[in-house]
């Protein structure tokens, strides 16, 4: 009988195929993580936990601030007079400036808890160990 026309043969040859496929994707999957990057990675879960209530906290006090800031109306008792134009002009100007720069602050403070918190979601996938290692194995990417 041909090796080609026994079915142990056969077999044996596509579990061969389908597990050397499966340890290549692995690598490769277990080489992307590595490369994503991530700023946290170094620090313990509880200065993560810390890092992230610290920077809510922020993230307040900058929402608080910018809203103050642009809250407020522009207020012009005399349209007619050249000067007060001009300091009404400069302190919408400067207003606008604050603004600005608290919502830099903002965006910044936000970008930094997206980060945290993904951190902490990436512990936990990486605390599930089979389902870590079924991902690795089974996840095509592109």
């Amino acid at each position: 009988m041909s090796k080609l026309r026994n079915p142990r043969f056969l077999l044996f040859t596509l579990l061969a195929l389908l597990a050397g496929a499966g340890a290549w994707n692995f690598q490769r999957n277990l080489e992307a993580e590595r490369a994503e990057p991530r700023p946290f990675r170094g620090y313990a879960d509880a200065e993560v936990a810390t890092l992230l209530d610290a920077y809510r906290d922020e993230l307040e006090t900058h929402r608080r601030r910018w809203e103050a800031a642009t809250g407020r109306k522009v207020d012009v008792q005399d349209a007619g007079v050249f000067e007060q134009k001009l300091q009404e002009f400069e302190r919408v100007q400067r207003i606008s400036r604050r603004a600005r720069d608290l919502a830099t602050q903002l965006a910044r403070t936000m970008v930094t808890i997206d980060r945290l918190e993904l951190e902490q979601r990436k512990r936990v996938e990486e605390r599930q160990v089979v389902r870590q290692f079924l991902n690795r194995l089974l996840t095509v990417r592109a």
